[in-house]
């Protein structure tokens, strides 16, 4: 309509108009009340609508002479009562009008919001086409003609993973948000199962569930029976190819940068006896340094929350049931963790795990024995153990057995989502949701050790999620988001 003018879907001009109706027949309505109670008692009835005379004339009464009730003035209290509802009318249209205001304004921040939002995932995403390389900073329009949209990155190590802290920018709006990156594991080659060539079949007992690509010795599978476990399963695998076919490519740069921050713990001059660390929470925000627990000594941590960016350094550290970490960096000599505990984090060890009974790692957790010496090394893993991560033995790769061979044992009803590498020997009794990669496979039982023995186990990597992140990289893999972390608060 010519004229008007419209918030929203709400007609002003026509809420104008409507309010000043009924305030004017209000007005009218009282001013009529207000004279018909003075004329009643100024005038008579006969004096207010006249009468006749003798002769059967009639009289000019008070409506007679004055003509009809819009020839009379207003009163002063219906002003006041006009006054009084415009004042009304006019503060409920103003507020109306800011309203929508600030409505619009509102809107206006959300998608500025979302705009900025939007040019840091997109920025993320261009920065992981490339190698990621720590300990840079980088400020990158995301458009080549100058406009409202870029990116900041800043780029550190953390683990086996990146850390990229992120802030994507709109004009003056800004959205920041930490993540971690790695490798994807899925490719074209991506595979289940791997071991290494000794010239000896896989032999199969119990009930055996093997899905996937499977590069094995050219001897191939064989059904077996142990300990009264005959196979059970198909006798047709077509997914079979030769191991020496191909080998499995790994970042061995950043595995070789992890041994360097482990070693540290070789210069410390380590003490007896140990102590307890409970009633502490921290969370300590990622665009800050991080929060440093060191000890020379063993320290249990039992009854505490360590989330965001902290590190452990110690001789020898022990989880309790009562621990929580979440993203935390764990360097250590030896790492044992008590039945119970659920947490995730990334551990780095030089001579033993132990892992108890129920033990969860969430994702995305690592558990590495990286060992330096010619000492040999344990790596224990109870019974219902859970980990969504990886699990890692690796000492010089695939090399000779001989009688510094290692122990890595995982236990019944266990269930790995994730990844395996062991660059000796394995005892695998549980489920494996994703890769594994092992020079052979044993399984021990009262003391002996069968070789090349795989009893009442399943590997299929179809049931691993395709966004799964990790560092055991195959070939053609690319850079990925791992998870995205929250910004922590004290």
């Amino acid at each position: 309509m010519d004229g008007m003018r419209k918030y929203g879907s709400f007609d002003i001009e026509g809420a104008v108009e409507r309010s000043f109706a009924f305030a004017l027949d209000d007005i009218l309505r009282e001013q009529d009340n207000c004279l018909r109670r003075q004329n009643s008692t100024r005038w008579k009835q006969d004096d207010m609508w006249g009468k006749r005379d003798e002769s059967g004339n009639e009289q000019d009464g008070f409506f007679r002479k004055k003509g009809n009730l819009w020839s009379n003035q207003l009163h002063g209290s219906s002003m006041m009562y006009t006054l009084m509802i415009l004042l009304i009318v006019g503060s409920m249209l103003g507020m109306l009008v800011m309203v929508n205001g600030l409505q619009g304004h509102y809107e206006s921040q959300v998608m500025d919001q979302v705009w900025a939002r939007h040019n840091l995932e997109s920025g993320i995403n261009r920065y992981l086409s490339q190698d990621f390389q720590a300990g840079q900073e980088i400020y990158l329009p995301l458009f080549k003609e100058q406009g409202p949209d870029s990116i900041h990155l800043k780029t550190e190590s953390w683990g086996m993973f990146g850390l990229i802290l992120a802030e994507g920018i709109y004009g003056k709006t800004k959205e920041s948000q930490p993540c971690l990156v790695g490798q994807q594991l899925f490719s074209q080659d991506v595979y289940s199962l791997w071991l290494e060539d000794l010239d000896n079949p896989l032999n199969l007992a119990g009930n055996i569930e093997l899905e996937g690509k499977l590069y094995l010795p050219k001897a191939g599978l064989k059904p077996a029976f142990l300990n009264g476990k005959a196979y059970q399963g198909k006798t047709a695998w077509p997914g079979i190819h030769e191991s020496r076919s191909i080998r499995p490519q790994f970042n061995w740069q950043k595995w070789n940068e992890i041994r360097g921050q482990l070693l540290e713990i070789r210069t410390w001059q380590l003490e007896e006896g140990g102590y307890k660390i409970s009633s502490l929470n921290i969370k300590q925000d990622w665009t800050k340094e991080k929060h440093l627990i060191q000890s020379a000594a063993s320290i249990l941590l039992d009854d505490i929350r360590l989330e965001g960016k902290c590190l452990i350094q110690a001789n020898e550290v022990i989880l309790g049931p009562n621990a929580h970490l979440k993203n935390s960096l764990i360097f250590t000599r030896k790492l044992k963790i008590l039945e119970g505990f659920q947490g995730s984090f990334q551990a780095f060890v030089l001579e033993d795990i132990e892992l108890e009974n129920s033990v969860q790692l969430n994702y995305p957790s690592v558990l590495a024995l990286l060992p330096d010496s010619n000492k040999a090394c344990r790596f224990d893993i109870g019974e219902n153990f859970t980990i969504e991560g990886q699990l890692i033995l690796s000492r010089d790769v695939f090399r000779s057995l001989d009688q510094r061979e290692d122990y890595f044992q995982i236990g019944q009803g266990s269930h790995i989502w994730g990844s395996i590498f062991s660059s000796q020997s394995l005892d695998f009794k549980g489920n494996m949701h994703g890769s594994l990669v092992a020079q052979q496979l044993v399984h021990l039982q009262e003391g002996r050790i069968y070789r090349n023995f795989l009893v009442d186990a399943s590997i299929n990597i179809n049931e691993l999620s395709r966004d799964f992140v990790g560092i055991l990289s195959q070939a053609n893999t690319s850079n990925q988001i791992a998870t995205w972390l929250k910004k922590e608060e004290n």
